[in-house]
């Protein structure tokens, strides 16, 4: 794993988004609102959960629906390092 996909992933804008998306999948602009984030930034960071296989999209209807990828390693990998940091 390269050093600077560490960084881009684990920002905590990104970490937040993962959090909101290891609860319910939803639209983007749904994440962004609930999230309080930019829904440019929340589309750049799911175009980045997608090159590492972190989330899923699924068409409903005429809009796109994110999910997280339980299944990938690297978020396995990723939520036991975020249980670790909590109390």
């Amino acid at each position: 794993m390269k050093k600077s996909m560490i960084y881009k992933l684990f920002t905590k804008k990104n970490i937040d988004i993962l959090l909101f998306l290891s609860k319910t999948s939803a639209h983007i602009r749904d994440i962004a609102d609930l999230s309080k984030i930019s829904p440019a930034k929340v589309h750049g960071a799911v175009q980045l959960f997608k090159k590492y296989n972190l989330v899923k999209e699924t068409k409903k209807k005429n809009m796109k629906i994110i999910e997280l990828n339980q299944d990938s390693l690297l978020w396995k990998r990723m939520k036991q390092l975020l249980e670790m940091g909590q109390p």
